[in-house]
């Protein structure tokens, strides 16, 4: 009983140090100014819940603004039934985003470093939002700049966990499948990440057939 309760330690100590993070980060949050892309959001759900809304709008004519409706904003349509706005539904998210992604990136720093302060220290420097990093910005944001590829990047970790544990086994095609359910969030971020992981089996398999039969195989598991 002793050595489990040792065993889960570090685990119990992030949970709690993150939950207080999240709630400190929930209380001072600003509102959100419904800033950057999520203009675009606001778009999709109205013209969504109203096919007839923009008929003469050279992007929302037509059917051509369905290749950027991702299943994301239904469900932020659901949230704004309890929240009763996206501004109030965008700020909930920020705190659920930064406690997700601290959490799954603890995890995953914690199974090679084996230090819990190390490993939480570096899940939350992680975190700080960073503009302009390559051209994509790093981190978490506020309210006024939360997308969904930021929730979509709270799951992440979870995906690079399943890759290092069943790598060059049966069950590395399930990290491909988890990636590809991430891609409902954000299909950019899922799709860069499965090629990440493809690029990471050729280099390390060569180019043969056992390779591009995993290659294959994780590919499609992605889908």
């Amino acid at each position: 009983m002793r050595l489990t309760t040792l065993k889960l330690a570090p685990y119990i100590a992030a949970f709690f140090i993150f939950l207080a993070g999240a709630l400190a980060i929930n209380y001072l949050a600003v509102p959100n100014t419904l800033a950057h892309d999520k203009l675009n959001v606001e778009l999709f759900l109205l013209k969504s819940g109203n096919p007839e809304l923009f008929a003469n709008d050279a992007f929302l004519q037509g059917n051509a603004w369905h290749f950027f409706y991702i299943p994301f904003v239904e469900f932020l349509r659901f949230l704004n039934r309890f929240t009763g706005s996206s501004e109030e539904s965008w700020r909930l998210l920020v705190p659920v985003t930064f406690f997700l992604f601290w959490s799954t990136m603890f995890l995953f720093l914690y199974q090679f470093t084996r230090h819990t302060a190390v490993s939480i220290a570096a899940a939350i420097m992680a975190s700080i939002y960073i503009p302009e990093v390559l051209h994509e910005t790093w981190g978490i944001p506020g309210p006024s700049m939360l997308m969904y590829r930021h929730a979509a990047l709270a799951f992440l970790p979870f995906s690079f966990i399943l890759y290092f544990n069943y790598f060059g086994t049966p069950r590395l095609p399930l990290a491909f499948f988890l990636t590809g359910l991430i891609g409902i969030i954000h299909p950019v971020s899922a799709l860069w990440l499965t090629l990440i992981f493809l690029g990471a089996l050729f280099i390390n398999g060569g180019l043969n057939k056992e390779t591009i039969r995993q290659v294959f195989l994780c590919g499609t598991a992605s889908v």
